[in-house]
């Protein structure tokens, strides 16, 4: 296919109805899953919840890691006599 477009034997319609038709091929099962999981009740939502849920321990976690080599781990001291202690932390 690339030595006849290039030889001007196919033209660029012709290599884009081919790309669609393989594209669409390929998408296909996955428009159909997507569909499907879309349908139930709930579905979604729980599955973006747990995603969130976990990416937000893992970046905490991260952050903390990178704060602490960084020296900026200075805030995690326990609260002193001094402060309301309404937080925790100072």
């Amino acid at each position: 296919m690339k030595a006849r477009y290039r030889q001007v034997r196919i033209g660029d319609v012709a290599i884009k109805e081919q790309l669609d038709v393989v594209i669409n091929n390929r998408l296909a099962p996955i428009r159909t899953r997507r569909a499907t999981d879309a349908s139930k009740t709930g579905f979604l939502e729980a599955v973006f919840r747990s995603g969130t849920l976990s990416a937000r321990d893992i970046a905490r976690t991260t952050l903390m890691e990178v704060k602490k080599a960084m020296g900026l781990d200075y805030f995690r001291q326990p609260v002193t006599a001094e402060c309301d202690g309404s937080r925790g932390y100072i």
